[in-house]
């Protein structure tokens, strides 16, 4: 037995309307508002300025004392999961205990979340002083 020939019609309406919606729902990222997103651990900032972090600065633990460094001008790609980005550079690392700046290598990673509301990732820092601090993630929020 076939449906009626009204009612077909409006099944297919339906069928086509869900799968635009599910499509939409998926597909839908947001660039992350320009502005200052602060987290942790280690005083997490980040300052989004359009399509890139102008600068990320963060501390890490080092024995007794703690480390502060900071990147700037990093690039976002936009992903199916959100705006990511990722780095490793040197950089200038500073210490709570007044010893002498040193240079060291870090790597940074993370992705803001599909609204842009939030970001998480993992960075590691080396230094002569530290070593490794290993992975650490991290999370900020606007």
């Amino acid at each position: 037995m076939h449906p009626p020939a009204r009612l077909v019609p409006a099944a297919v309406a339906l069928v086509a309307l869900a799968g635009t919606a599910t499509s939409l729902a998926a597909g839908t990222v947001k660039a992350p508002k320009s502005g200052t997103y602060t987290g942790y651990p280690g005083a997490m900032t980040l300052y989004v300025s359009g399509k890139s972090l102008s600068l990320v600065a963060f501390s890490f633990k080092c024995g007794e004392a703690k480390g502060r460094t900071s990147l700037n001008d990093v690039k976002l790609k936009k992903t199916k999961k959100g705006y990511a980005f990722s780095i490793k550079a040197h950089g200038n690392v500073t210490y709570s205990d007044e010893q002498p700046d040193e240079n060291g290598a870090v790597n940074l990673s993370g992705r803001f979340s599909k609204t842009g509301k939030s970001s998480a990732g993992v960075f590691r820092v080396k230094t002569p002083r530290c070593g490794s601090t290993g992975d650490v993630k991290w999370r900020a929020f606007r």
